[in-house]
């Protein structure tokens, strides 16, 4: 069980559980975009069971059909991998992301294979928005998922799906 869930038990007050984490723009290594795009990043492993990202792809197909001059202003990371080697969809929306990419626009950039510490929080500092695609009726990691963490700890704004619950004191941040 979690430790909010534990603590829950013997302590009768509200409590604000906020992730770590200090911003350094000095820790930021050499740049991975170009600064003209807006960078969209996802966060976590690509898995179908926790996220959604063919609701991500079906967006880009869409605006490359009724706005094609808009893909050259943005690039989306997937800052995260299958996982496993037998994790159809995550390999497929990397197949799909590839063929987007070969077809129509270089926007996506993704990982097949572990991604070091160093990387990920030289993404993450330097991407715009992080977007959440996440499985509202499946997630069931607690209320704070990875991107709502990397959002706190880097100043990112963040894009939820419809119904995820962000707790009353996050609000007006």
């Amino acid at each position: 069980r979690s430790v909010i869930y534990q603590l829950k038990k013997h302590i009768n007050k509200p409590m604000l559980f906020l992730p770590f984490g200090v911003w350094n723009k000095a820790s930021v290594g050499d740049q991975i975009y170009e600064d003209n795009k807006i960078t969209f990043t996802v966060i976590g492993g690509i898995e179908e069971f926790r996220r959604d990202y063919e609701i991500i792809l079906n967006t880009i197909y869409i605006i490359k059909n009724k706005y094609p001059d808009l893909l050259e202003d943005f690039q989306i990371i997937f800052l995260g991998t299958p996982k496993t080697k037998s994790n159809n969809y995550g390999h497929s929306i990397l197949k799909k992301a590839e063929y987007f990419n070969d077809t129509f626009a270089n926007i996506f950039l993704y990982f097949d294979k572990y991604i070091p510490e160093n990387k990920y929080r030289e993404i993450v500092a330097k991407s715009d928005v992080i977007i959440n695609p996440i499985r509202l009726k499946n997630y069931k990691f607690g209320g704070l998922c990875s991107g709502v963490v990397e959002s706190i700890i880097w100043a990112i704004p963040g894009v939820y799906p419809n119904g995820y619950e962000i707790v009353n004191e996050l609000l007006s941040s």
